[in-house]
């Protein structure tokens, strides 16, 4: 008698990008957070517009970052931007200026700066910091507030 062999096939689960907004710069941004990147790749996507024409994407990095895209760095861009758009793409980096978008980063800095109003203006309406403030003088340092 034989021993009886079995075979073990594993399922790998593929998680393909599914952007959650139609506005170009929001999408490129969760893009970006879904690559797999290294730390230059990432500071090139997050300084960078984004265009999809046809399998080629372009990028407008910020000027004052013209000096990250290296040859291997653009190619694992390339290589996680191949897999997120399930189709092989041609990379093309430019660097410029284009005040019409927003890169991932400059979005980021936005959200960050709304959530940071939105905390101080919790603050300035509890009813706690107003006591505060009317019986010793109390002035809330804006520049203190942190939202984390």
């Amino acid at each position: 008698m034989q021993p009886e062999t079995v075979e073990v096939v594993e399922e790998v689960e593929t998680v393909s990008f599914v952007a959650t907004t139609n506005d170009n710069d929001e999408a490129w941004s969760e893009m970006v957070k879904f690559m797999e990147l290294g730390p230059i790749a990432r500071q090139i996507a997050i300084n960078s517009l984004y265009q999809l024409s046809g399998s080629t994407v372009k990028l407008l990095l910020k000027p004052e970052l013209s000096h990250l895209p290296k040859p291997s760095s653009v190619e694992e861009l390339n290589q996680q931007l191949s897999v997120c758009l399930q189709q092989e793409v041609e990379l093309e980096i430019t660097v410029g200026e284009n005040s019409n978008g927003k890169t991932p980063l400059e979005l980021a800095q936005l959200l960050h700066q709304k959530n940071t109003n939105a905390a101080i203006d919790r603050l300035l309406g509890d009813p706690n910091i107003q006591v505060l403030q009317q019986r010793f003088g109390a002035e809330l340092d804006n520049d203190s507030v942190k939202y984390h």
